[in-house]
């Protein structure tokens, strides 16, 4: 079981009436350039676990950026008891019905998130130098 079946399973059983989970893992490098010279690099992994309770039409979210059974237990717990404090929606239909999600090509390249450090700021080199040719105000 993934831990996001396992914060589906275990907000049912608190009582929620409807629960949605999602898990979302980034990566970003950066490339500061100062004075025609690369200053600074960076590589950041974020990965952030976001629910949303609905109880009784109450509905409440929470998330929290450190992935970890507990840490996501706890998130949910408390957007539990946030939701059950709430007063009703009087305007909430519901979530929509399970499906199976399309498939779209095209929008991740495998090559991009393989690129070296090294790569990366030879890259930003290149965009540094191509900026030069259109002005000199760069």
């Amino acid at each position: 079981m993934t831990l996001v079946e396992e914060v589906v399973r275990h907000a049912l059983k608190l009582g929620a009436d409807e629960v949605y989970v999602t898990l979302t893992r980034s990566r970003s490098f950066g490339v500061e350039i100062e004075v025609d010279e690369v200053s600074r690099t960076s590589f950041t992994v974020v990965e952030r676990l976001s629910v949303a309770v609905i109880k009784e039409r109450r509905i409440a979210a929470a998330s929290v950026s450190e992935v970890s059974r507990e840490a996501a237990l706890r998130c949910l717990e408390r957007a539990y008891r946030m939701a059950r404090a709430l007063k009703p929606n009087e305007h909430w239909s519901g979530l929509p019905e399970p499906r199976p999600l399309p498939s779209v090509s095209g929008l991740y390249d495998q090559r991009v998130a393989d690129l070296a450090a090294e790569e990366v700021v030879e890259k930003a080199k290149l965009l540094l130098e191509a900026a030069h040719e259109v002005s000199d105000k760069v």
